[in-house]
């Protein structure tokens, strides 16, 4: 049977899922920066995001603590299906937008970003 690695679990079928005792929402406008830090005030292990403008450009963005460093998941968008992004870092206390200055889709100028975290 699978470790807990949080500080809580529960088991569903032998799959291990964190018994959850923090949850927060929150909002950011993107702004093209490079290093955009959101503070969430505890150290998340599951953020998803959504970019809500209508039309084409409505995107769900995913990010885990199994996944790489600067890695995350899309869904939606101008594509059909989802697509693997970089750019998204958990921290210690939030997570961190890379985007190398470029109006990618994490962090577009002008756009608004809802987001949920979820941490143990």
């Amino acid at each position: 049977m699978a470790e807990c690695p949080w500080n809580g679990c529960n088991r569903i079928r032998g799959i291990v899922f964190p018994t959850i005792a923090r949850i927060k929402k929150g909002f950011y406008t993107g702004d093209d920066s490079w290093n955009r830090v959101i503070i969430v005030g505890f150290e998340p292990f599951y953020i998803t995001w959504l970019r809500a403008v209508g039309g084409s450009n409505l995107a769900l963005f995913i990010k885990t603590l199994n996944m790489g460093e600067w890695e995350g998941v899309e869904f939606g968008g101008s594509r059909v299906g989802y697509r693997h992004i970089n750019g998204v870092k958990l921290l210690s206390d939030g997570f961190e937008l890379n985007n190398g200055g470029a109006s990618f889709d994490i962090n577009r100028v002008g756009y608004g970003y809802d987001w949920i975290a979820f941490g143990d």
